[in-house]
């Protein structure tokens, strides 16, 4: 009798009912894995280097989309023309790609630092040459030290080789010629945890860092400090407190921060990865010293760690653990 009671308009009510139920769940259930999308719309199952458009990024309206696919892992990058240096954990390997062309055109084997130890956050190029002929500036890779080490920068001098047709290059090797040791963390500087960004324009070596100390007030406050960038011909740098021109803390938390680049007063860094909840692009004024945008990258579906952040043909790009993105 129940059944014989419900009416076909009170069926249908139901069916509708149990439609818009699975489509809610179904909904929800996506959100918790973002989707990724090429530049024409369609999905994709890779994570990318993201790109964003270099005058909007401050302020503006942005989008990310996929610049180009990578078939390693890496854990800092940086750009000089159309090609991007990728450095491995604790510096084991570095990767020499085409930006222009999307390729990978050698990868240099190293004899790698304990990646317990020593990870390789942050790298960038410089100003000088160690030889006026020399088609890179040389690059600063650093080596963020954990425990009670000194975190320092290594300094190399990047050899490339062309192919015979002088097509492109098909090989390089490096030499290590100086090593930047950094002060030891103190609860006043704050260098824990510390990495350098080169400020090409007025030859000054940046750095980001966080207090270790978990009892002081002032725990994981990102810290930004600027020293002098150290002349080339000395092989071994201790620098000192003394030899922080500038400091400031900036309103933001320094855990998981990495890949950070400068250009025109400005630090931008990667932050987070989906283990800690977070994913973000931080923008920081260097000369009113502060904060001025803290993009949240899950909202742009990003979805994997930034682990390098450069500059690439007026765009910014991050890349990602098998991939390159680009903001716009």
């Amino acid at each position: 009798m129940l059944f014989r009671s419900v009416t076909p308009v009170f069926l249908k009510q139901i069916i509708v009912l149990l439609v818009i139920v699975c489509f809610s769940v179904l909904h929800s259930c996506a959100k918790e894995t973002p989707l990724y999308y090429d530049l024409n719309g369609e999905v994709i199952d890779t994570i990318s280097v993201e790109s964003v458009p270099f005058d909007n990024i401050a302020s503006g309206k942005i989008t990310v989309s996929k610049f180009a696919s990578l078939d390693f892992s890496h854990q800092s990058a940086a750009a000089y023309g159309d090609y991007a240096f990728f450095v491995s954990n604790g510096r084991s390997s570095i990767c020499l790609y085409n930006l222009r062309k999307k390729c990978s055109l050698y990868v240099l084997k190293m004899k790698g630092l304990d990646k317990m130890i020593y990870h390789c956050n942050q790298c960038s190029f410089g100003v000088d040459r160690y030889d006026s002929s020399d088609p890179f500036p040389l690059l600063y890779i650093s080596q963020n030290a954990k425990a009670d080490k000194k975190c320092f920068l290594e300094v190399y001098r990047i050899l490339p080789v062309f192919d015979a047709d002088l097509n492109d290059y098909i090989s390089f090797s490096v030499d290590l010629v100086q090593t930047i040791f950094y002060p030891a963390m103190t609860s006043d500087n704050s260098l824990g945890n510390v990495n350098g960004a080169i400020d090409t324009d007025h030859c000054l070596l940046y750095t980001y860092s966080r207090n270790n100390e978990s009892l002081d007030d002032n725990y994981g406050q990102c810290k930004v400090s600027r020293f002098n960038l150290p002349i080339i011909q000395e092989n071994v740098v201790y620098l000192e407190d003394d030899d922080i021109i500038a400091s400031f803390f900036v309103d933001c938390k320094a855990f998981n921060m990495q890949g950070g680049f400068v250009k025109d007063d400005t630090l931008y860094i990667g932050q987070g990865s989906l283990s800690v909840g977070y994913i973000l692009f931080n923008i920081i004024d260097l000369k009113e010293q502060k904060l001025i945008r803290q993009i949240d990258l899950q909202k742009y579906y990003v979805a994997w760690e930034p682990e390098g952040c450069f500059l690439y043909d007026d765009r910014v790009m991050i890349s990602h653990t098998t991939a390159i993105s680009s903001i716009e």
